[in-house]
């Protein structure tokens, strides 16, 4: 039988190039921690076989020794690199992976200077034979003590990052049963090639083909990672994401299975831990989802649809879609939204008021122009009126001979009559008037931070804008105001949706992301004055609109995306309840700062 020289040297291109196939399949994927491993592990099986392939077709003995001691370094790390892209994948102690490496930084250290000082202790090969045959050449040693501790420690290394592996495979889901079968295949194959070389079954093999194991192990991992989507989806996310992250997800496999469900999509649906591998008919209200959207595990669904239900007292939000680009499952997501409800029937609620106080404020400028218009005529007419009984007094006085008859009582009750008409219908204006020039009292004020409103609001608003925008906080040292809570973070929800809506108008159709800008600080020469700015790379605000935006009705949008009533509701609030201003400050980038007073009491907050 052959040695095996020459069948290694024909296969070690063909694994080298696999090996640099697999490293540009994960290099897109290099911010990924587990990817990073695998990358370090993947060039380690490169070093590892072009110095094999070195030893092999070397002509002197001094060059193969030095290149089956150069292996040793590729040998030294791959362990570790091996133990950390286990961990990484599948999040098991995650925390723990700097201390793994510093913990067994001595081994990669040490074995190196071991093997190039084996001629001054034999510790590592107690003796070593050039064996050529076939035009090549390698060592034949005889093992020493050290030998097999680091052997041991190698293989201890794998087997634990392969338990890892098995561990991710029993207890996740069928999603990653594929992706684990890989990587365990690929981390087997170099031991199979070292047991090999070991046990020696096949007769007349002197080769060791281990570094050839580790090169086909780059292969394994390339498969699973066209094959399977290997970085695509990982443990991890399930493992320390999915359980951590407040929307409930639920995965229903093709068979109509749950695959897959997180701590929330428990707390929601009332799921118990065993509900893995159940049928959906179990549960009524993951039938309800799927028969409203109209969709099947195994027909899929087209595209997202999506509802509400209102459930133990929540509002949940509810998403069906397919899982993955192809028909391979459904996914339901819900989403705690009753906060989101609250605030907008709190808002609907403030929107009908002020709805209200513009009709009477509409109403009252209308009054207060026909009161002009009725007043002038109607003080001229008192007065011609009082002049005309005063001409009949005299009259009645000096040519009427009968003063008392009839007739005179007649004309003298009808200019009366007259004068007291007119008195009423002044009297009626002044009454109408004073009602609508009647205000409200200002009432519920508290101290307050800024900043603690535009962080509540954000929090209430931030399944709006995560997908869209970045949001940079950038906050100054302020003093408390006192103000209406409630009324200052409405001014704020209106100005963030306003943000919302021009972002996702400005960036929906190419897939950019937008930013939302939030500032505070203290107005420079009044250390008392309160300043906050609000800016957004949405759709910019034209010239001829800037004097407008603030009347009420007035809006940019089309359709029935706006009403014209937010900012013309939240300069009301500012400036006519808080004493306080809003203004446009630049179109584009969009900014609206809000300037408020604080209290004498809250100076020294």
């Amino acid at each position: 039988m052959t040695s095996g020289f020459t069948l290694f040297i024909n296969l070690a291109p063909f694994a080298q190039l696999a090996l640099i196939a697999s490293f540009a399949a994960a290099f897109p994927y290099r911010k990924e921690p587990a990817a990073q491993s695998l990358l370090w592990y993947l060039f380690l099986c490169f070093l590892l076989m072009a110095t094999n392939a070195l030893e092999l077709i070397s002509r002197t003995d001094e060059n193969t020794i030095l290149f089956a001691k150069l292996q040793y370094i590729a040998f030294a790390y791959l362990p570790i690199a091996w133990i950390s892209f286990s961990f990484r994948y599948t999040g098991w102690i995650t925390h723990t992976i700097p201390a793994l490496i510093v913990s067994a930084i001595l081994f990669p250290v040490m074995l190196p200077i071991v093997v190039f000082t084996n001629d001054s202790h034999h510790l590592f090969w107690r003796t070593i034979e050039i064996i050529s045959n076939e035009g090549y050449s390698i060592i034949r040693p005889t093992y020493g003590p050290l030998y097999w501790l680091a052997f041991g420690y190698s293989w201890s290394a794998i087997f634990i990052g392969c338990v890892v592996l098995l561990r991710s495979y029993v207890t996740g889901q069928n999603l990653y049963h594929r992706q684990s079968v890989w990587i365990a295949a690929g981390c087997l194959m170099p031991a199979a090639a070292n047991l090999l070389r070991i046990t020696s079954p096949l007769h007349g093999l002197v080769k060791d083909f281990t570094p050839l194991g580790y090169a086909l192990s780059g292969i394994s991992f390339l498969l699973g990672m066209y094959l399977h989507r290997l970085f695509w989806v990982m443990p991890v996310s399930r493992g320390v994401l999915l359980q951590q992250i407040d929307l409930g997800i639920l995965v229903l496999d093709r068979t109509g299975l749950i695959a897959d469900h997180n701590a929330a999509a428990d707390r929601y649906l009332g799921l118990d831990a065993v509900a893995v591998g159940q049928k959906t008919s179990r549960y009524p209200l993951i039938l309800g989802f799927l028969k409203e959207a109209e969709v099947s595990p195994e027909s899929g669904v087209a595209e997202k649809t999506t509802g509400q239900i209102f459930l133990n007292e929540r509002h949940l939000s509810w998403t069906v879609q397919t899982a993955g680009s192809e028909a391979n499952g459904i996914i339901v997501v819900l989403e705690d939204v009753s906060e989101r409800v609250r605030l907008q029937t709190e808002n609907a609620f403030i929107k009908g008021e002020f709805l209200k106080r513009a009709k009477l404020a509409s109403i009252g400028k209308l009054t207060a122009g026909l009161a002009h218009e009725i007043n002038n005529p109607l003080s001229y007419l008192k007065s011609d009126v009082r002049c005309l009984s005063e001409l009949l007094d005299r009259l009645i006085k000096d040519k009427c001979p009968d003063p008392d008859s009839e007739e005179t009582r007649e004309v003298l009750s009808l200019a009366n009559g007259i004068n007291s008409g007119l008195e009423r219908i002044e009297a009626a204006v002044r009454s109408l008037l004073s009602l609508t020039r009647q205000g409200s009292a200002e009432t519920n004020r508290e101290a307050v931070k800024l900043e603690d409103c535009l962080d509540s609001t954000l929090e209430i608003m931030k399944a709006e804008y995560r997908g869209i925008a970045d949001v940079v906080k950038l906050y100054g040292e302020t003093k408390a105001v006192r103000v209406q809570k409630a009324a200052i973070n409405q001014v704020i929800f209106n100005i963030l949706t306003n943000a919302v809506q021009g972002i996702r108008e400005q960036f929906a159709s190419i897939g950019r992301r937008g930013m939302i800008h939030v500032k505070t600080g203290t107005c420079e020469g009044d250390p008392d004055r309160i300043w906050c700015e609000i800016m957004n790379t949405g759709t910019p605000i034209q010239a001829e609109d800037s004097g407008k935006i603030f009347d009420l009705f007035f809006t940019t949008r089309s359709g029935d995306d706006g009403t014209g009533i937010g900012l013309s509701l939240s300069k009301e609030i500012i400036e006519e309840r808080h004493g306080g201003t809003l203004k446009l400050t630049s179109l584009d980038p969009v900014i609206f700062r809000i300037e408020l007073q604080s209290s004498r009491e809250e100076r020294s907050l």
